[in-house]
């Protein structure tokens, strides 16, 4: 029994770590085409280092939720995603996701070296696709733009779908495919969320286009959604 046990973690182990370099092969694609890109035609910029901030705090308050031996997270990580689409470069912001999220997930949630390569591989291609989405649609389009909100909601949405689907890839590759029911259940928590901070992020983006100095009023916003999460 001990060999074949050892067997399935060696396999699943492999798995994972064979998930994450085609993850990481994809995100530097996807990075490939969106490096040369500066922030678009913004009334300010906001610095990449805030961004790792708000990033690493979105990892720390977190929500969690358990299934089987396999935890995983809901957080506001679309509100510093999303504000960091429309004031700072694409590079700026994959290098505050990578940073600020690697940080807490090494040090606040002391994650194992595989279980923190593969996140950080999901991070990274999940920011790259949803900013290469973001600039195929927002065109020439501002904060006030209809054209600009769609393109940050999208790219937010499909983002966490995305995120939600490397996730279920790693729970196959240790422990099987897991019953639709879950999946399903998975995919439309996580969309309902996807839209519900990606919605308070743009009005969060709308908000300081007109001014900025108003900006913290709306993290009084994300406390109260964080706790309502809680609950």
């Amino acid at each position: 029994m001990t060999p074949s046990r050892r067997r399935l973690t060696l396999s699943g182990a492999g798995g994972v770590w064979a998930l994450t370099l085609l993850l990481s092969a994809a995100a530097a694609v996807a990075t490939s085409f969106i490096a040369g890109y500066g922030p678009i035609d913004a009334p300010f910029g906001v610095p990449w280092w805030a961004l790792a901030v708000g990033f690493a705090a979105a990892e720390v308050f977190v929500i969690h939720f358990q299934f089987r031996q396999e935890q995983f997270t809901f957080s506001l990580m679309e509100l510093p995603l999303v504000v960091g689409m429309f004031f700072t470069s694409p590079v700026g912001l994959l290098a505050a996701r990578l940073l600020g999220g690697g940080l807490a997930l090494r040090l606040h949630r002391r994650q194992a070296p595989m279980k923190l390569i593969f996140n950080l591989a999901t991070h990274w291609v999940e920011t790259a696709t949803a900013v290469l989405i973001f600039l195929a649609l927002v065109g020439g389009a501002t904060g006030h733009d209809a054209r600009g909100m769609v393109a940050g909601l999208a790219a937010a949405t499909v983002s966490g779908l995305l995120a939600t689907a490397c996730i279920a890839g790693a729970i196959a590759c240790y422990e099987g495919i897991p019953e639709s029911r879950i999946v399903r259940r998975l995919v439309v928590a996580n969309f309902v969320v996807s839209i519900t901070n990606s919605s308070l992020a743009l009005v969060t983006v709308a908000v300081l286009w007109v001014s900025r100095g108003a900006g913290w009023l709306l993290s009084v916003v994300a406390v109260i959604l964080y706790i309502g999460y809680r609950s």
